[in-house]
């Protein structure tokens, strides 16, 4: 893994989107690495969508979370 520039850095807000809906906010915490062309951040998740969010898929609120910032018709973070 190597840091790289990408398109989020330390402390920026950052949202998921599901299609055109805010899913999850949160801050980034870490990154970008590039892994195998991909960067990834860590991100500390602040808000979640009621029923987008549940144990089985997200982490519990306010912890840690390693995302990638690939290119998604259906996911992709701003």
């Amino acid at each position: 893994m190597s840091k790289v520039n990408g398109r989020f850095k330390v402390n920026d807000t950052i949202t998921q989107l599901k299609f055109d809906e805010a899913i999850r906010k949160g801050t980034v915490m870490q990154g970008p690495w590039d892994v195998d062309g991909v960067h990834h951040y860590t991100v500390k998740w602040e808000w979640e969508h009621e029923q987008h969010g549940h144990p089985s898929i997200f982490k519990k609120m306010g912890e840690d979370d390693l995302i990638c910032d690939l290119i998604s018709t259906k996911y992709r973070y701003v």
